[in-house]
């Protein structure tokens, strides 16, 4: 799916990921980490709602434990995700949690179910040039979520909804 360089520890992707309904993600198992996209598309599953990750719905907002996420940063220091062509499908797209120093950049985020990005308990935080969206979330959701975090800084970036219920572009709290 892709190619390491142990050098620079980057990861670039050279293919589209599928996950099955209700698999988890990409968890970013190390500190120093780069995740680029290189134009490729992580795909949840045709149907989010569905599998191991559902319970999430009855819990949100709470960060997801069992989660539906495309991409998991818990508790990491310097990374940076780069130039995804497309990730969408998960209940919760990418979850920033307890992490320091985290940029993503040039990402393509168009469809979730209750979040874009979820940052909580997370400082040093960078959003710059990145399409956030969701055409299906529940109600009250919001499309970039932060919470509980400090100095998260947000560049040039697009944020839409297409859901007929009302949803939040930002929502900001004790942060």
């Amino acid at each position: 799916i892709g190619t390491w360089d142990s050098g620079t520890k980057t990861c670039t992707l050279t293919e589209r990921i599928d996950f099955d309904n209700g698999a988890d993600g990409i968890i970013i198992g190390s500190n120093g980490i780069t995740l680029d996209g290189n134009g490729q598309t992580i795909d949840g599953a045709p149907n989010p709602l569905s599998g191991a990750g559902a319970a999430i719905i009855s819990t949100y907002p709470t960060v997801p434990s069992d989660g539906h996420y495309g991409i998991l940063i818990d508790g990491k220091s310097n990374v940076t995700i780069k130039n995804i062509g497309e990730l969408y499908n998960f209940h919760v797209d990418a979850v920033v949690k307890n992490s320091n120093n985290v940029s993503f950049i040039n990402n393509n985020i168009p469809i979730s179910v209750l979040s874009s990005i979820l940052v909580t308990g997370s400082n040093n935080i960078t959003l710059t040039s990145n399409n956030f969206g969701t055409s299906s979330a529940s109600s009250g959701s919001c499309v970039v979520d932060i919470r509980d975090s400090q100095t998260v800084t947000v560049n040039q970036n697009d944020i839409f909804t297409s859901s007929s219920q009302i949803n939040n572009g930002f929502c900001i709290k004790n942060s």
